[in-house]
């Protein structure tokens, strides 16, 4: 059977009926869209209407979730907060009906579909790393797995050569042409043969565009610069064309025609984040599906910049203002941060959000999302203890390398974290949690800081 699976069309209407088409025109036998049918964009009713005569199966996600009031937008950006908002004002009645006839999780020919994680469906965990994917495999029971939620592809297996070529959490698009593979990723347009080797970098763009794959050409638009500007790179000789430089136009809510040029804000600073941006937006309406920018009205929430947020609307290192002081003052409360309430989300925020998350059996990503943000608030939240537990599996672990009799020694169910002890002696923080729990209860183990190349030959 062949299926036809899309995820995240954040009221793009204009997306959707393409992907439609496209699946009509490959003749998709079974249908399936992973949620987040709205939010950021305009066209919520029209895709919830799309969806509902086109989709064999649709699951709910984290913005539709909040669109029908299921939960808060709280740990939302300001562009995604005032979107859902807007939605919720819009959205009509049978919009809202069929958004809440939808399940979590769909299983079926020994696939699993889900939005965010088969872990935890409702809590909208991200898988961001290869540590988390490959303790998403414990949680279904087929073969494959389908997810949306992240905005970047990635696939994983859990065998090696299980799939022809696992793609970088960055690889935007890995896609065949006349003139070999192109490939995106974070900063850099790439071609390689069609084996994926033989990588040459064509075009290296601001990390905020929109960016379309032709057969001949690519098409780029660097939203974020001073002067916003849309570019063609030539697949066949790699020739650069600028096509438009400067201001463009958009419209209102009430179909005035608004000329903007978005600039960054002073001193902001540049996240790695491809979907996140900073600086003052004015005058045009709402983002496109997998940003979080170049597209909100108005100027923002006071005291808050945009940067440090993920796509889907969560605080991440970067982040500023009162909702960041909040979210540390209930950290400090709590015991996992130290100091005071600055209302910058650095470093040690994120780590004290990834010892709160472990602590409350969330997945430790350090990032603030709804899940994160109503565990903390919760007058039940954990508070911060102490390990008192000074044992080693093995004490002498990074100084003697084991024999395999040692190995042996030990009970089978403890390999994991004898092999795991070795990071933890340098601080590596753990996501998966019984790793992260049995760590914890250590009182020399102080996570935070670990870089492989502290690692001696022995370890």
């Amino acid at each position: 059977m062949l299926y036809g699976i899309c995820s995240d069309i954040h009221s793009n209407a204009t997306a959707f009926r393409a992907v439609l088409e496209s699946m009509k025109e490959n003749k998709v036998e079974r249908r399936i869209c992973l949620g987040d049918l709205v939010g950021y964009g305009v066209d919520a009713n029209e895709c919830v209407q799309l969806a509902k005569e086109n989709m064999d199966v649709c699951l709910i996600g984290n913005h539709d979730s909040v669109a029908i009031k299921y939960e808060s937008s709280m740990g939302f950006n300001p562009y995604a907060k005032q979107a859902v908002e807007w939605t919720q004002e819009n959205m009509n009645a049978e919009s809202v009906a069929y958004i809440r006839s939808l399940p979590y999780i769909h299983e079926e020919n020994d696939i699993t579909f889900v939005h965010a994680s088969p872990m935890s469906p409702a809590d909208w965990l991200y898988i961001t790393d290869l540590e988390d994917a490959l303790n998403a495999f414990d949680h279904f029971s087929g073969t494959y797995c389908f997810i949306g939620h992240t905005h970047s592809p990635v696939i994983v297996a859990s065998r090696p050569m299980a799939i022809p070529k696992v793609l970088d959490e960055y690889d935007w698009s890995y896609r065949p042409t006349d003139y070999g593979l192109v490939i995106y990723r974070e900063k850099a347009l790439l071609q390689a043969d069609l084996s994926g080797q033989n990588e040459v970098l064509v075009y290296e763009p601001d990390p905020y565009n929109y960016m379309a794959i032709l057969d001949d050409s690519v098409i780029i638009f660097e939203y974020n610069l001073a002067q916003p500007k849309l570019s063609r790179v030539n697949l066949k000789d790699s020739q650069t064309t600028l096509l438009w430089e400067g201001a463009f136009v958009s419209y209102n809510s009430t179909g005035e025609e608004v000329v903007s040029t978005p600039t960054a804000a002073p001193g902001e600073v540049e996240s790695n984040d491809a979907q996140t941006t900073g600086g003052n937006q004015t005058g045009i309406n709402y983002p496109l599906p997998g940003t979080s920018t170049g597209t909100a009205t108005g100027t923002g929430t006071a005291g808050q910049s945009a940067t440090g947020y993920t796509a889907a609307g969560s605080m991440t290192i970067g982040a500023t203002g009162d909702e960041v002081r909040k979210l540390q003052n209930r950290l400090i409360e709590l015991g996992y941060l130290s100091g005071s309430a600055d209302g910058i989300y650095g470093q040690k925020t994120a780590n004290a959000v990834k010892s709160f998350q472990r602590a409350a059996g969330l997945t430790a990503d350090g990032i603030a999302g709804s899940a994160t943000i109503n565990a903390i608030n919760r007058d039940s939240a954990p508070r911060a203890s102490r390990g008192s537990d000074s044992s080693y599996i093995f004490p002498n672990s990074s100084s003697v390398r084991l024999t395999r009799n040692d190995v042996l020694s030990i009970d089978r169910s403890l390999w994991p974290y004898a092999r795991n002890e070795i990071y933890a002696r340098h601080g590596y923080i753990f996501d998966t949690k019984a790793y992260a729990d049995y760590f914890a209860k250590k009182s020399w183990y102080r996570p935070g800081g670990f870089k492989t190349s502290d690692l001696n030959a022995i370890e």
